[in-house]
């Protein structure tokens, strides 16, 4: 195991309060193992089996769904020391109904977490229990994360459907001026709406004092509408 990777994966929510050496016999044990991927690359098909999920270590990847008519929708934007696949993985699906695709050039470190729950020979139970809380804090902030994207696509209206994605990653990041993780296509493959519309409202929401657009920041103007 490269020493750099343990850097990575000690600043990870998943090994949180574990040394490096304690990181490295638990990843061998667990048979982990890292790989690197370059900006477009595909790192997982909806329809794929799944053995294994990944955490990521560096870079950046979008995780997205396909509807029937095979337009893709961009779920969420994650990054390193965020898990995707993982509930799938966790509940042994057989097939994922997810597509992940590097935003830049990602490193991973691929894991099945249910040997956490099925312990491999030399396991160290109390290693294990503050991973097992290590995981199930991080499947708290993924209920979260889906949350949010179901209430932005139960608002009615695409204005609405802006304000709120706004709103929630303002109050993720704690700032009434957040920054949207998307470019302005992935941002409109978000919404589920056609990009041209998504550029028309957003130029009529400045005008009229609802958000100012920054590149990828968009002020709140209504800052007392935010729970920061």
């Amino acid at each position: 195991m490269k020493y750099a990777d343990l850097q990575l994966m000690a600043k990870t929510p998943l090994f949180k309060n574990l040394t490096l050496e304690q990181i490295e016999n638990l990843v061998e044990r667990n048979r982990g193992y890292t790989r690197s991927f370059k900006r477009g690359d595909i790192l997982l098909v909806a329809g794929d089996p799944i053995e294994v999920c990944g955490l990521l270590l560096k870079g950046k990847v979008k995780i997205m769904t396909e509807s029937f008519q095979g337009n893709q929708s961009i779920i969420a934007d994650i990054g390193p020391g965020e898990f995707y696949g993982e509930p799938f993985n966790w509940l042994s699906y057989p097939r994922v109904p997810i597509t992940v695709q590097a935003s830049v050039n990602t490193t991973v470190l691929f894991i099945d977490l249910r040997t956490f729950i099925r312990p491999t020979g030399g396991a160290d139970p109390e290693i294990d229990q503050i991973v097992l809380s290590n995981i199930v804090t991080s499947f708290a902030e993924k209920i979260i994360l889906f949350r949010n994207k179901v209430e932005v696509l139960s608002q009615r209206g695409l204005r609405a459907k802006i304000l709120m994605t706004v709103r929630k990653f303002a109050e993720k990041q704690g700032t009434d001026t957040p920054v949207i993780p998307f470019s302005r296509k992935e941002f409109a493959e978000y919404l589920c709406v056609n990009r041209n519309s998504l550029t028309r409202q957003l130029k009529e929401m400045e005008l009229a004092g609802d958000i100012e657009v920054m590149g990828k920041r968009i002020r709140f103007c209504h800052r007392e509408e935010l729970l920061l």
